[in-house]
């Protein structure tokens, strides 16, 4: 049988807010496509889009995509249900983003990753143009420091790419990249997974 991914409403839907058909999208599985892109591709079967997704507030910008046989590279990665839901205490603690987008040199298509702290919920750090939504989305600081003159987080290419937390040793996906400034420097968003877990268990029975 098929796995589910999760990845970011906004893309996968078309220009006028409709979910793109099963047959536009491919899931690749490893570290760098240019090298092994035929290998490890999954064809999508289904394609779900979240109800309220607004495609001018980005909330709610989650979907899921099923492919059509199970992915043998990896194990699967488990979303953060309710029960483990990211709270007050979290705040400061580090989510591991990962994805190809653009990397400082703005070369991209390799996966990376980066530890970047929990700055808050909604979009509450500086530089935040809204306030987001605290119950459905999680931002953090993307400013550069002594250790990262140039920024650190997610940037363009990202887009519902995971961010990781650990609880009890175990990794779940906590946060899916949504949007930031564009010159990924100042702050970022993701979709909070956890606040999704019964529209998830509705759509894939997990």
């Amino acid at each position: 049988g098929g796995q589910w991914i999760l990845t970011a409403a906004h893309c996968s839907v078309d220009r006028r807010g409709r979910a793109k058909s099963a047959g536009t999208f491919a899931v690749y599985v490893g570290d760098n496509p240019r090298l092994d892109l035929a290998a490890h591709v999954y064809l999508v079967d289904r394609v779900v889009v979240h109800p309220s997704y607004n495609a001018g507030t980005l909330r709610n910008d989650i979907a899921l995509l099923r492919v059509t046989r199970a992915i043998t590279e990896s194990a699967p990665v488990a979303y953060l249900p309710d029960t483990l839901a990211l709270g007050a205490s979290d705040v400061g603690a580090s989510l591991n983003h990962a994805g190809f987008g653009y990397a400082e040199d703005r070369s991209f298509g390799v996966k990376l990753q980066a530890d970047v702290p929990i700055g808050g919920y909604g979009c509450s750090v500086s530089g935040c143009p809204s306030a987001g939504d605290p119950a459905t989305q999680i931002s953090y600081s993307q400013r550069a420091n002594a250790l990262y003159p140039l920024g650190l987080g997610p940037c363009n290419g990202d887009s519902g790419g995971p961010a990781f937390v650990v609880r009890s040793g175990v990794p779940y996906v906590a946060g899916i990249t949504s949007y930031g400034d564009s010159n990924c420097n100042i702050y970022g968003v993701s979709t909070k997974v956890d606040a999704f877990a019964a529209w998830i268990r509705t759509n894939t029975g997990l």
